[in-house]
């Protein structure tokens, strides 16, 4: 999955599946026919017998000399064709056994294959939930970390100011790179369904809008204009700007302070686009399909239901007349 890393122990708790083609023995075309012992031992016995035979059964039948030879060669001919025969139909027996064990086989690769895709696919679902799950959490971790630094402004704390603009900073590249696994997965999600029966639902069907993190951007950029502002504090800020941090996704404090709108921008504008890719779109239509399919379904035999217990209830009022 794009090397994310999912613990299945974890991010299980879906258990959607893509459904697996059965292969039947009929559609299977044999590249060469099957061995099969029992046409070799035919073949092996028939020429034998028919040369030994036919000479004996040929005497038997008392004809003239001069025939003696052709019926030879007739009844050679009779067991040479009786011997292909009998070779054919074992032959045609092992084809269709070897065609059997074919279809199982790739009837259970098939299997294990829409099984292990549907794990996947279902750990993806799950741990994307989590990340959203996250982001509001982390829009809140940033928001108060903002807070600690405009606090520790008003103290003239330089270094713990920054340190709190860095962890804010974090938070958002946290959030970012939530937002770009969300999308990596849907990318995926969608790619792989299209073209599958399967009962997976909507991709994040249930989920409220992400949360705007722009806000909480424009109030990075305001209270980090605050230091930058004050030569005292801008001092500090020569010092560590250009010193790697641990800001994931970002070279540095100073270059995700710079480009984190943007790239927040990118990425949710991406997973935008994958949400309404033209894979999505088939794939929802599938989906939206089978929904109303299996709801008329379940409509028909509830009518019919209830119909089989009108029928019973007026058939006991008459037995009871």
């Amino acid at each position: 999955m794009n090397n994310i890393k999912i613990n299945p122990r974890i991010f299980s708790s879906y258990s959607y599946q893509i459904s697996s083609e059965k292969i039947l023995p009929e559609s299977i075309i044999l590249d060469r026919p099957a061995h099969s012992k029992a046409k070799v031992i035919s073949w092996t016995v028939g020429i034998i017998a028919t040369l030994i035979l036919s000479p004996f059964l040929s005497t038997v039948i008392s004809p003239p000399a001069a025939t003696i030879s052709a019926n030879i060669w007739f009844l050679f001919f009779i067991g040479f064709g009786a011997t292909y025969a009998l070779a054919k139909v074992f032959q045609h027996q092992a084809n269709e056994e070897w065609k059997v064990i074919i279809a199982k086989e790739k009837t259970q690769t098939l299997s294990t294959n829409a099984q292990s895709i549907s794990t996947q696919l279902n750990q993806a679902l799950s741990y994307s939930i989590h990340l959203v799950g996250e982001l509001p959490e982390l829009l809140w971790q940033a928001s108060n970390s903002l807070e600690m630094a405009r606090q520790e402004y008003s103290s003239n704390a330089f270094s713990p100011y920054w340190d709190f603009i860095e962890q804010a900073a974090g938070h958002l590249a946290t959030f970012n790179k939530n937002i770009q696994t969300i999308r990596s997965h849907a990318v995926n999600y969608y790619a792989t369904l299209q073209g599958k029966a399967h009962n997976f639902p909507s991709f994040l069907p249930d989920q409220e809008p992400f949360p705007d993190p722009t806000p909480l951007i424009e109030n990075l950029n305001k209270t980090s204009r605050l230091g930058l502002t004050n030569y005292q504090f801008a001092n500090i800020w020569e010092q560590r700007r250009t010193q790697k941090t641990i800001v994931e996704g970002f070279r540095t404090l100073g270059d995700a302070i710079s480009n984190m709108a943007d790239s927040l921008c990118c990425s949710i504008g991406e997973l935008r686009s994958a949400i309404s890719s033209d894979n999505a779109r088939i794939v929802e239509q599938q989906i939206t399909n089978r929904d109303t399919s299996e709801q008329q379904n379940m409509t028909h035999v509830k009518l019919m239901n209830e119909q089989v217990q009108r029928l019973e209830s007026i058939q006991k009022k008459l037995g009871a007349h």
